[in-house]
């Protein structure tokens, strides 16, 4: 669940927790959401792979064939085991819905990593929000 107004899911929020990555992923979203609006391709959901692996944001249908972005939301991808699980699961995603890019939307990474079958984008969240 996704709150429509992330300083106010803040403010009642237990004292103390911050949760970068949960309100990070819930900020993608909402730029989703907003750029996507009155188009055919409006749908948001998440996946999960045949092999398990969850992909945060797939925009389209992946039931009918017709995702046509994936994007995946990580705070941090310094630790290796972070940064498989994040590949891993788009990888698989890709190859799925036969799509040959996806996102990472990072707090501050941005790289280019190649996969079998295409490319994945890192990119820091202000600019990717920013379309950069």
């Amino acid at each position: 669940m996704y709150a429509i107004d992330p300083g106010l899911a803040f403010a009642v929020a237990p004292a103390g927790v911050s949760n970068l990555g949960a309100r990070l992923e819930n900020a993608v979203y909402l730029a989703l959401r907003g750029g996507l609006r009155g188009t055919r391709d409006g749908t948001i959901s998440y996946h999960l792979t045949g092999a398990g692996h969850e992909v945060d944001f797939v925009v389209g249908d992946p039931e009918a064939g017709q995702a046509t972005r994936l994007v995946q939301v990580c705070a941090d991808l310094t630790q290796a085991s972070t940064r498989e699980r994040e590949v891993r699961a788009l990888r698989t995603a890709m190859s799925e819905m036969g799509l040959d890019e996806a996102t990472i939307v990072t707090m501050h990474d941005a790289e280019e990593i190649d996969v079998p079958g295409g490319v994945i984008h890192v990119v820091p969240a202000w600019a990717w929000m920013l379309g950069v």
